[in-house]
This record gives structure tokens, C-alpha cells and sequence, in this order.
């Protein structure tokens, strides 16, 4: 499976923020200059329209440096429709729980979001975007309610047409491993918010003037849980429990 990004919006990115491909080639040699990369990252012009066109390099440095400079999520801009999401969805996911080796062009990127006591990866968020995640905790405590949805209502300053991504994981206050396990992604980009469940089931909106905030529902079950979200992009939350608001994009429990 080969790595592809949304063209269409890759470059649109591009000519916002550096003025074309010609100007991002030049501030990414920038970059490893600026880096004293011994090994430069950056590639020309030419190259950048292949990968576009054909999908991205393995090299995980390259990887992850390409979309450190654009500064966006890498799932925020993959083309879904040529990486064949949701349909490869599965093959994906059991690739990343036997370790990342079958998983193709996305292999770089078990490494940033996989699971464990420390989702996510901050040392990579650190190496190339510069930055730690934003994280924000929040509990069920199963005490009283359960059974439920609880709605999570996302702040951020984050300009509506800048793609980003957010990523929802849970753990089992009594388990021993305090394992983080991720399951599921909301993407916000192109005027649409799409979300994305760990089994595949996806649900998509449209951006509107009458909710331009970001919601989304999860399920509270009979076990005590405490979840986290996690983003690239600075945020706040507020969480609404019990909430039976219909609707909403959901993570169906």
C-alpha cells in the first residue's frame, strides 16, 4: 500500500502558505539548513509533483518532515478515496496491531499514533513538527450513569479551512498496562468533518454557519474508563454527560 495525499489540497496549502511548490522546495531546503541536516530531507520541485501524483516516498524521516513543514496531521490530508479508506481500513488497523511491517506507505505512521502508556508519540511530534500534542483527559467514572453518550465539544482558534485531525483513545483505570488504545480520528478539513471509528464505520458532515464548532459523540459503558484526546493543534474541551443530542457524528459503543 503506497501513501497518498490529497493533491487538491496539499497544494492548496501550499500556494497559501509558501506561494507555490517552487517555494515550499526552497523552505524546506531552508529547513535543512537552518537544521545543519547532514542528510538533507528536502526535495525539488519536480519530485514533490511526483509524489503528489504517485504517492509518497517510505522513508519515514522524508515522511514526516513533508508534512511537518505543511503543518498539518498526516491522516488530515490523505486522499481517501486512492488510499481506498474506509475498504482498507481493516487490513490497516490489523497491520498496526501486529507491530506496522504490512503496513505499506503508512507504516511511518503506526509510529506516531500507535498504541501505549504514553499515546501519543511525543518524540516525533517534537523531532519534526517542532511542538508536543495537545492533550486533554476526561473520566467516566461508571458510577451513576452508564450506557450512555457523552458529547465532547472541541475549542480551538484553529482557522475552519486549515486541516487538522483529532484523535480519541481510552484506558482501563483497573487495568495494570495503563495502555492507551486509540480508536478513532475526527478530521476536520475542506468545509467537512469527518470521523473515522477503529472498525471502519465513518460518518461525514458538512462545516455550516449555524454549527461551526466541532462535536462529536462517545459511548460511557459500565466500565470505568478514562479517555484522552489528542491533537496537533492547540484545543479545549467541554464534555456533556449524559447527552442524548441526535444528530451528531458519533462513535458508535
Amino acid at each position: 500500500m503506497k501513501l497518498y495525499v490529497d493533491a487538491r489540497l496539499v497544494k492548496q496549502v501550499i500556494e497559501r502558505d509558501f506561494g507555490g511548490i517552487a517555494g515550499f522546495a526552497e523552505a524546506w531546503a531552508e529547513r535543512d539548513a537552518r537544521l545543519a541536516r547532514k542528510a538533507p530531507l528536502a526535495r525539488d520541485g519536480k519530485t514533490i509533483y511526483g509524489w503528489l501524483a504517485d504517492g509518497l516516498p517510505n522513508r519515514r524521516e522524508t515522511v514526516f518532515d513533508f508534512f511537518a513543514l505543511l503543518d498539518v496531521d498526516p491522516v488530515s490530508i490523505l486522499d481517501m478515496e486512492r488510499n481506498g479508506l474506509p475498504g482498507n481500513f481493516g487490513r490497516i488497523r490489523l497491520s498496526f496491531l501486529l507491530g506496522g511491517a504490512a503496513a505499506g506507505g503508512f507504516k511511518p505512521l503506526f509510529e506516531l499514533y500507535r498504541p501505549g502508556p504514553a499515546w501519543p508519540d511525543s518524540d516525533i511530534a517534537r523531532a519534526f513538527f517542532s511542538r508536543e500534542w495537545t492533550v486533554r483527559d476526561f473520566d467516566h467514572d461508571a458510577a451513576d450513569i452508564v450506557n450512555r453518550y457523552a458529547t465532547i465539544r472541541v475549542r480551538t482558534d484553529m482557522a475552519q479551512d486549515r486541516p487538522a485531525a483529532w484523535h480519541i483513545a481510552y484506558r482501563r483505570v483497573l487495568n495494570n498496562d495503563a495502555m492507551w488504545r486509540p480508536y478513532g480520528t475526527v478530521i476536520v478539513r475542506d468545509g467537512t468533518r469527518l470521523l473515522i471509528h477503529e472498525n471502519g464505520f465513518t460518518q461525514q458532515e458538512t462545516v455550516t454557519a449555524e454549527r461551526p464548532d466541532l462535536r462529536f459523540q462517545t459511548f460511557f459503558g459500565p466500565s470505568q474508563l478514562q479517555f484522552r484526546l489528542a491533537s496537533l493543534r492547540p484545543f479545549e474541551i467541554d464534555v456533556d454527560f449524559p447527552d442524548d443530542a441526535e444528530g451528531l457524528l458519533r462513535f458508535i459503543g
